[in-house]
């Protein structure tokens, strides 16, 4: 047999593309040294520089074949026949555009609109080989103007962006493709503030996005499911609903199932760029809410390990994290007892401070992660993202009076409502950490019944104003840009029954308490407050005696109850501050009462309908226990009883010159069971004239 010399491969397709998997039918001719075909050739040894070669066998008639399957690598695959390289080649090349890779200098812009961005775009197929050479894409950007490579077919690319006047985000779109790298520049406003906090504008506006899935691609063992950002109206898991704080959306990370179906190990997150300005306090400021079936962190014999936290980052550097914590009560408790629905940790509020980032721009990350097993999901919802001069106001109020709220041991600064009565304030303003701030920018204090002059445009703090009475009674509530107010937020003028008729859409001029002692079920309704046109209980139909309002006190009027449904030990009242003119005064009052229960039984009080004057109880209606009626309810009635509406009477007169308490309140205080509710209307202050009657003198 004869050892040929040379060789030629002739290959089809005649080029591969460099994806490890594509192949080629290779067709191998042994030559003589004058290139004619050697019939009678032994069996060679071929090998390839690029690629892996299948199939055996020797010539027939001088010709042999063998497969070639693809590398990863781009490259000349030259096949060698016996230690020579043989005629022609195969060569390996990248495949079509897949991805974008771009490199922002800088990546965020002010939005002055002169301000610009160098871009360099470079291109990549499916399996990360770059390319230099396409068709022409267009390359684009939303909320401005890409300059210099609109049609661009050469790679790696430079453009400009030019920044707007408006801040936003400027997402990098190039014919389609995937980006990576900076795929959205930030024009910041430079004065702060966020964009989109509220998640109000669709599609996420102004916030970056994304997720990591680990391993790459994912477990093949599990469903095509990982943790997602995800912009909502709403959602329900596990029959938990979770609606947006404030407005109409917000954003969930985590889960995207509604139940506990596994999900690939990933983590989910949204990201904005901020300007913190220089020489002021400024704050972030969010709300969160946490649904879970696992853990932010573990117990001690695994390290503290996490699971499923919800983390905030600036700049990188993690600065908040919270979730449920390991302990034996959530894991034998809770846990090992196969929950049919997470825990709800609800809505919290939480506040870091950007003070010492004053003058610098910060990236701002929310991130959810499933970071252990892909077991146990967990759902972040988040809202109302913040940045600013997150303050509040400390008033202290120098009054002639205070009354004590009931049930509490506040109490309410309180002017009579003569028009001339006047109160001094003092004004602090603090942050959200309690640093007690002396100056800010032009800051006007206002209330809601009054006026505040000399509280206008203040910069110095703590700031000193008058506040005067009106002739009209009610509250006057202060107002700082917004900012929660503590200590004295109101002041009360007082004078007659204000909102007497509960005609007003809203308890204005009330004040509302409630008191809770949890009996049995934590999910148990309590008794609440409510302003009502018409009430229906148990078939019994109740309308206000005048007027379309009423205010109604007591059992709860959720329709998803059955009648007489269980409620929490609790009570209720409503309260205002009310001044007795001298004099023969009385307080008259309509109210109607429906109970399962008495006010006085055997064993004490237990549904009573009660009226006190500073603090003290002057009055109460209720059922009280009879053998009637241990009768009657023994036969396990459908409807209450009804009292129909009653007018009630309270002589005053002791209190003339005086501003009282004047506090209606109804409880449920001894057990869970058995409803009451209490309507109330037709609230008068009189001032009762006194007649006197003169006897004839008799003389004997």
């Amino acid at each position: 047999m004869t050892i040929a010399p040379r060789a030629r491969v002739t290959a089809f397709p005649g080029q591969l593309i460099a994806d490890g998997a594509s192949k080629a039918e290779l067709t191998i001719e042994m030559l003589d040294i004058n290139g004619n075909v050697v019939t009678d050739t032994v069996n060679p040894v071929i090998t390839a520089t690029l690629g892996a070669l299948t199939g055996s066998g020797g010539p027939q008639n001088g010709v042999l074949t063998r497969t070639l399957q693809a590398s990863t690598t781009v490259g000349l695959a030259q096949i060698y026949v016996d230690g020579t390289v043989a005629e022609g080649s195969v060569p390996m090349v990248a495949g079509t555009p897949a991805m974008a890779a771009v490199v922002a200098a800088p990546s965020v812009l002010p939005a002055d609109g002169v301000s610009t961005s160098s871009l360099t775009i470079s291109l990549f197929d499916d399996y990360g080989h770059s390319l230099t050479s396409t068709g022409a894409l267009t390359v684009s950007a939303s909320h401005s103007q890409i300059i210099g490579c609109q049609a661009a077919s050469t790679w790696p690319a430079t453009c400009a962006l030019s920044a707007t006047t408006s801040p936003g985000l400027a997402a990098i779109s190039v014919g389609g493709l995937v980006i990576t790298g900076d795929a959205y520049i930030h024009f910041l406003d430079m004065n702060g503030g966020l964009l989109n906090g509220g998640f109000e504008a669709t599609g996420l506006t102004g916030w970056a996005a994304g997720n990591t899935v680990l391993p790459a691609g994912g477990s093949l063992a599990l469903p095509d499911l990982y943790y997602q950002t995800t912009l909502l109206a709403g959602d329900t898991v596990d029959g938990i609903g979770v609606l947006p704080l404030e407005g109409s959306r917000m954003v969930r990370l985590g889960a995207t199932t509604a139940d506990n179906t596994a999900h690939q190990i990933s983590e989910a997150w949204v990201s904005q760029p901020v300007y913190v300005p220089a020489d002021t306090v400024t704050q972030l400021s969010f709300r969160y809410r946490i649904l879970s079936y696992d853990l932010a962190i573990g117990s001690e014999n695994n390290g503290f390990q996490e699971y499923d936290p919800f983390e905030v980052y600036i700049d990188g550097q993690e600065k908040f994290q919270d979730g449920l914590i390991y302990s034996d009560e959530w894991y034998y408790g809770w846990y090992t007892q196969n929950p049919s629905a997470p825990q709800d940790l609800g809505w919290r509020r939480k506040v870091l401070d950007l003070t010492p980032y004053a003058g610098q721009v910060v990236n701002l990350e929310f991130r959810m992660s499933n970071r252990a097993y892909a077991v146990d999901n967990t759902w972040l919802y988040l809202d109302n993202v913040a940045v600013g001069p997150m303050l509040h106001a400390a008033i202290t109020v120098d009054a002639p009076g205070r009354v004590r709220r009931p049930q509490t041991a506040a109490q309410v600064p309180v002017l009579r409502s003569n028009g001339t009565d006047t109160a001094t304030l003092t004004i602090n303003i603090k942050d959200d950490f309690g640093h007690v701030l002396p100056t800010s920018r032009p800051l006007t204090v206002t209330t809601s019944h009054s006026a505040l002059p000399g509280c206008a445009g203040v910069q110095t703090w703590p700031a000193t104003c008058v506040l005067s009475a009106t002739k009209t009674a009610g509250k006057a509530v202060f107002s700082i840009e917004g900012w929660d107010i503590t200590g004295d937020a109101t002041v009360y003028f007082a004078g007659d029954v204000r909102d007497n008729d509960f005609e007003v859409a809203a308890l204005d001029n009330w004040f509302a308490g409630k008191v809770i002692t949890l009996t049995g079920a934590a999910d148990l309704p309590p008794y609440t407050v409510t302003l009502k046109s018409s009430d229906t209980v148990d078939g019994i139909a109740v309308t206000p005696p005048g007027g379309s309002g009423m205010v109604r006190l007591g059992a709860t009027d959720d329709q998803n109850l059955l009648y007489n449904q269980p409620h929490q030990t609790s009570e209720v009242s409503i309260w205002q501050p009310i001044y007795i003119p001298p004099g023969t005064t009385q307080l008259s009052f309509m109210y109607r009462l429906l109970s399962y229960d008495v006010a006085l039984g055997a064993y004490g009080e237990y549904d009573p309908f009660e009226v006190y004057i500073n603090g003290q109880e002057v009055w109460q209606a209720g059922y009280e226990w009879s053998a009637a009626w241990q009768t009657w309810y023994e036969s396990g009635p459908t409807m209450p009883k009804d009292m129909g509406w009653q007018t009630a009477y309270l002589g005053l007169s002791q209190h003339g010159g005086e501003i009282v308490t004047l506090e209606f309140r109804v409880s449920n205080r001894r057990a869970a069971i058995d409803d009451t509710w209490v309507y109330l209307d037709r609230l008068q202050l009189t001032n009762v004239p006194v007649y006197y009657v003169y006897m004839p003198l008799v003389q004997k």
